[in-house]
C-alpha cells in the first residue's frame, strides 16, 4: 500500500532527461524494490484469498534429507521361478506304492504262534491246578477246605458197624487241621449190647505221590469216647463194677487215635479212599475189659 501510494504522489516520469541523474537512479530503484514486494505480497493474497501474508519459511532445526530412500529391488533381483520336482526324479529303488484295498474274503489267516518268533518272550505256563476235569497231584495237596464221609467197622464187640465224618483245612505248609465225628453201633455179647461214639480235633501232614493224584495223610487225634452198655432182653441184670444193673451202665473218657487215610481224586475236587487208624482209650469196665480196638472204614469227600 505504501509503495502504491508513493506511486501515486510521486510525478509522472516525462523523461529522464528532465530530471538529475541521481534523482532518476533513485527513482527506478524505488520502482524495482516495489514491484518486487508487491509480486510476492500478490501470490501470498492468491493462495489464501486473505491479501499479502508473511513469507514461508520451514521449520526450526529441519534439514531435508540428502538422498531420497532407495525403495528400489537390490541390484540382480528376480522373482523365484515356478517350482519343479528335480529333474529325472523317480521313486527309490523296489519301492512297492502301499495297497490299501482290503483283502479279498478277508484275506488268508494269521501265521500260527509259535514260542519266542517276537524275542525271549514266552506265554506263561497254564495253572498247575483247576484246569482239568481229572484230578492232578497238585489238586490233592492245595490249600483249602475239605470234607468227607466215612464208613467202616471195628474190629472189637463194643465198636462193630459205624459211620462217622471228617472236615478239615490244608495250609499252605501242607499240615491239615481238623476234627471227626464217629458212631459204632457195636455188637452183643453174652446177653449184653454195645455202643460207643468219638469226637475230637485231628493233626495230620499231606504228602501227595509224584505221579496219580493219589494223597496220603498219617494223623493224630484226641478226644472224647463214650460207651453204653445195655442188656440184650430188656430188664436183664448185667454186671456194673462189682455188683448188678437192671439198666445198663454208660462210662467214658479221653482217647488217643493215630492212623493215616489215603484218597484218589477223581476230579480236581471229588475224591474216595480208605482210612485206618488204632483206638487208644484211656478208660475200661470190668465187665468189657479194655476198648482198645483197631478200625477200618471207606471214606469219600470233597476238597473245596
Amino acid at each position: 500500500m505504501l509503495c502504491r501510494a508513493s506511486l501515486r504522489s510521486s510525478a509522472p516520469i516525462a523523461s529522464p532527461s528532465s530530471l538529475s541523474h541521481r534523482a532518476f537512479v533513485g527513482a527506478v530503484a524505488a520502482l524495482a524494490a516495489c514491484a518486487g514486494l508487491l509480486s510476492t505480497s500478490d501470490a501470498h493474497a492468491g493462495d489464501t484469498g486473505q491479501g499479502p501474508g508473511p513469507a514461508y519459511a520451514p521449520p526450526p532445526n529441519y534439514v531435508p534429507p540428502a538422498v531420497a530412500p532407495n525403495t528400489a529391488p537390490p541390484p540382480g533381483y528376480a522373482p523365484p521361478p515356478n517350482y519343479a520336482p528335480p529333474p529325472n526324479y523317480a521313486p527309490p529303488p523296489n519301492y512297492q506304492a502301499p495297497n490299501y484295498a482290503p483283502p479279498p474274503n478277508g484275506g488268508p489267516p494269521p501265521p500260527a504262534y509259535t514260542p519266542g518268533q517276537y524275542g525271549a518272550y514266552a506265554p506263561p505256563p497254564p495253572p498247575t491246578y483247576g484246569t482239568s476235569r481229572y484230578g492232578t497231584s497238585a489238586d490233592v495237596s492245595r490249600p483249602g477246605w475239605s470234607v468227607e464221609a466215612l464208613l467202616g467197622f471195628g474190629f472189637n464187640s463194643i465198636y462193630g458197624f459205624g459211620i462217622g465224618a471228617r472236615a478239615g483245612y490244608t495250609f499252605p505248609q501242607k499240615i491239615y487241621l481238623g476234627g471227626e465225628i464217629g458212631y459204632y453201633f457195636g455188637g452183643s455179647d453174652a446177653g449184653v449190647s454195645f455202643a460207643t461214639y468219638n469226637i475230637g480235633p485231628e493233626v495230620g501232614y499231606d504228602i501227595a505221590l509224584a505221579g496219580p493224584p493219589i494223597l496220603i495223610r498219617p494223623y493224630v487225634g484226641l478226644g472224647y469216647e463214650g460207651v453204653s452198655v445195655s442188656a440184650a432182653v430188656e430188664g436183664a441184670p448185667i454186671i456194673c463194677g462189682n455188683g448188678t444193673c437192671s439198666g445198663g451202665l454208660s462210662t467214658g473218657g479221653f482217647a488217643l487215635w493215630g492212623g493215616a487215610v489215603g484218597t484218589y481224586s477223581f476230579t480236581p475236587n471229588w475224591y474216595a479212599g480208605a482210612d485206618a487208624r488204632l483206638i487208644l482209650p484211656t478208660f475200661g469196665d470190668s465187665y468189657s475189659g479194655s476198648y482198645i480196638a483197631l478200625t477200618l472204614a471207606a471214606t469219600g469227600g470233597y476238597r473245596f
